[in-house]
């Protein structure tokens, strides 16, 4: 699977604030949501969540988190986001939380 998290990272350097967040999954569900049409059916759905999964380990890494029970994070978040008028925002904000949270929590 491929994702843009390295080449996002050299373009935007560290993400380091809350909305900073947000823009950035954000960006990376819009990259995913793109690639719908090269599936069949439903396929796509696991495909973004194991791409927004990816995005949100590659920033646990980068600032050093225990990724225990990202996944399920993730697909929490995007079961939370399910429905909304702007779904793909909706998910952004959730995988940001799970950012932050993790950092506040590892201080």
């Amino acid at each position: 699977m491929s994702t843009q998290t390295i080449t996002d990272r050299e373009e935007w350097g560290a993400v380091s604030d809350y909305a900073g967040l947000v823009e950035h999954f954000n960006r990376m569900f819009e990259l995913e949501a793109a690639k719908r049409g090269k599936y069949v059916g439903l396929e796509w759905i696991d495909h973004e969540r194991r791409a927004m999964t990816l995005h949100v380990l590659d920033e646990f890494r980068y600032r050093g988190l225990n990724p225990v029970g990202v996944r399920e994070a993730v697909e929490r978040a995007e079961d939370s986001a399910c429905g909304h008028s702007d779904y793909g925002k909706k998910w952004a904000i959730g995988c940001a939380d799970i950012v932050v949270t993790a950092a506040k929590d590892n201080q």
